[in-house]
């Protein structure tokens, strides 16, 4: 069945020392509705309409098809054996890969979270919407998505944000340790104040791209400031990893970070003079 979001508590299917497996959305499912309704019609319009032989050998074809695709499911293979991540698709008796990443393609494993403040269409309160995505990185510059979940709240029903983030730095961990990959986590419970200094500066990117207006191109990217373990800051553009502003070809993303880092400068200054 078509599931567009997976719970992270449903995400693993089967996990041995030699395999971890992840389930992912199936859209082969609709697919697989439409062809019995193709098949029914079919089926109906033979018999009424004395086709013959052809219509129900069409029939057969649309019900074969059918079947395979609604019974069908997706998943992410991650193989410690053959060193490899696979996506395949699960027919019946058979399956087909449909892409495979070696391990030594794969940077590092990253946890992320989103969340935004929305106004309701129709009804007039307002909810959040949030947002969590573990995906990995090539060292071609490649993101690859392994899991994405959304779900949207009324303000005053949110569930418990440390809850939920004890979850996903689990589930993030077993996929981390399984690819032999670092796991760089995104801080998502706020506290009363950053933990580094690069914290700070993200909290400041995060605030002024939050202030942007909807037009603006710079606020439907995803850019985010985080310290790796060596010590060195690490930026985030749309899953993409860079270690230095002079890396980032987009001008208005520099300038973002750049200012972000001069308003984290200019209490010292302040104080200093």
């Amino acid at each position: 069945m078509l599931k567009p979001f997976i719970r992270p508590e449903q995400l693993i299917k089967d996990e041995t020392s030699a395999y971890l497996v992840l389930d992912r959305p199936n859209p082969l499912y609709y697919w697989g509705l439409l062809s019995l309704a193709l098949a029914g019609l079919t089926g109906v319009a033979t018999f009424m309409l004395s086709i013959g032989l052809i219509g129900w050998l069409v029939t057969i074809v649309y019900g074969g098809f059918a079947l395979m695709l609604v019974t069908s499911h997706c998943s992410i293979i991650i193989d410690l054996a053959q060193q490899t991540l696979f996506f395949t698709n699960h027919y019946l008796f058979f399956e087909h890969q449909t892409r495979f990443f070696h391990f030594d393609k794969i940077d590092k494993v990253y946890l992320d979270f989103e969340t935004h403040l929305h106004q309701s269409t129709f009804m007039p309160r307002n909810y959040t919407r949030r947002q969590w995505f573990i995906f990995v990185t090539l060292y071609d510059g490649r993101t690859v998505t392994l899991a994405r979940y959304r779900a949207d709240y009324p303000i005053d029903q949110e569930p418990n944000l440390h809850n939920e983030t004890q979850v996903w730095e689990r589930l993030a961990k077993k996929i981390a340790a399984a690819t032999g990959k670092l796991l760089i986590t995104t801080a998502t419970v706020p506290g009363r104040a950053p933990r580094t200094f690069v914290d700070v500066i993200d909290q400041i990117v995060q605030r002024r791209l939050n202030a942007l207006p909807d037009g603006d191109p710079l606020s439907r990217q995803t850019i985010r400031l985080r310290s790796h373990p060596s010590g060195h800051m690490e930026i985030m553009v749309n899953g993409v990893t860079h270690h230095t502003l002079d890396e980032l070809s987009d001008a208005k993303v520099r300038q973002l970070i750049q200012h972000a880092i001069d308003e984290w400068h200019e209490p010292k200054r302040l104080w200093s003079s």
